[in-house]
C-alpha cells in the first residue's frame, strides 16, 4: 500500500506539470486536467442568468479554477 502511495505521489506532480506545459504554454494540445476543469466550470456558469456580468467574469473564473486545480494537485 505504501509503494502505491509513493507512485501516486510521484505521478501526480508529473501529470500536473505536463498539463501546465501543454495548456498554459500553448503546445497545440490540451492536458488531462485543464479541459475537464474548464468544462465543469463553464457548465456551472451556464446555469446563471444571461447577464453581461456573467459574460465578463466567465474567463477569469474558469482560469482561476484551472489554476486552483493545478495548485491542489501539486
Amino acid at each position: 500500500m505504501e509503494s502505491a502511495a509513493i507512485c501516486l505521489g510521484a505521478a501526480l506532480p508529473c501529470v500536473v506539470l505536463c498539463d501546465i506545459l501543454m495548456s498554459a504554454l500553448g503546445t497545440g494540445s490540451a492536458g488531462p486536467v485543464a479541459p475537464r476543469g474548464a468544462w465543469a466550470m463553464f457548465s456551472l456558469l451556464r446555469a446563471l442568468p444571461e447577464r453581461p456580468f456573467v459574460h465578463r467574469i466567465c474567463g477569469p473564473v474558469v482560469t482561476a479554477v484551472v489554476g486552483a486545480a493545478w495548485i491542489v494537485l501539486m
